[in-house]
């Protein structure tokens, strides 16, 4: 029931008119600010022939960038009807549609039908669900490289416009709220799946962490920055 539920809200906040704006804006701006930054986040790594699997892919952004850029397939899970509607005319758009395996779901209603990938990729998806760690774990455990994620800053000024946001939604009976994660949780429960953080982009809202499996880390992958 719970599963059904959030399926409900997020269909409810993730429209069909909401999905047609975003494509409209994708096709004549180009990636968002926190897609855009994981974009660049993940442009040093070898993901030649790699694997996506795109957590709450939206209008499918990430998917139609990576793989123009080396990504060999991607599975795209959105749980919003109309962003994969959206996505997948997209994909059909590029040329790409059969290099891309959609699934309706959030990853814990398809975690058992959608495989490992090389690439993790949850953009602005850990803020809206109420589960960090049942989420952040079945990400983990699918991820035979890299995860990449965008999730907001936990500062103050951020829960407070984060509480504000969620009571006008509530006064307005829309169902879906976001959530602003403690970093520590986060990465605490992709390092006990052997994740580590390996670099972190920030915005004043965002930010914007990659982390690697295993302990060693890579050539040309050390140090944290900060992007005002």
């Amino acid at each position: 029931m719970a599963c059904h539920c959030r399926h409900a809200t997020l269909e409810c906040q993730f429209s069909d008119k909401i999905a047609r704006r975003d494509l409209a804006e994708y096709r004549e701006h180009g990636p968002g600010t926190t897609t855009r930054a994981i974009l660049d986040t993940v442009a040093t790594l070898d993901l030649d022939d790699a694997t996506l699997l795109d957590v709450g892919s939206g209008i499918g952004v990430l998917h139609h960038e990576l793989l123009a850029d080396g990504v060999s397939t991607a599975t795209a899970v959105e749980p919003s009807e109309a962003y994969l509607r959206a996505a997948r005319e997209e994909a059909e758009r590029r040329g790409l549609g059969d290099r891309v395996a959609f699934q309706h779901g959030d990853l814990q209603s398809v975690a058992d039908s959608a495989g490992p990938a090389d690439l993790v990729t949850l953009d602005r998806v850990i803020c809206c669900d109420p589960d960090l760690d049942t989420l952040a774990r079945l990400a983990a455990m699918k991820c035979r490289r890299f995860l990449v994620a965008s999730f907001p800053n936990d500062r103050w000024h951020i829960r407070l416009f984060m509480h504000l946001e969620n009571a006008g939604r509530a006064m307005r009976r829309n169902p879906f709220r976001a959530f602003v994660h403690p970093e520590d949780a986060i990465d605490a429960v992709f390092a006990e799946e052997g994740l580590a953080r390996v670099r972190t982009l920030r915005t004043f809202v965002w930010q914007i962490a990659l982390y690697e499996r295993g302990q060693d880390r890579k050539a040309g992958l050390g140090g944290n920055s900060d992007r005002r």
